[in-house]
């Protein structure tokens, strides 16, 4: 379903509700996250 393809987003929003910062912009993707978009990328092209 769609909320199943949303596991990074649900992944950036709980990190920045964890933050003491109003915004945060990365140079670069969070601890985790490279780890979790490709498992969405496979759980994408097994469908």
């Amino acid at each position: 379903t769609l909320r199943e393809g949303n596991i990074c987003s649900d992944f950036l929003v709980k990190n920045g509700a964890s933050s003491d910062f109003d915004l945060t912009i990365h140079t670069s993707p969070p601890k985790g996250f490279f780890d979790i978009l490709r498992s969405d990328v496979e759980e994408f092209f097994r469908e």
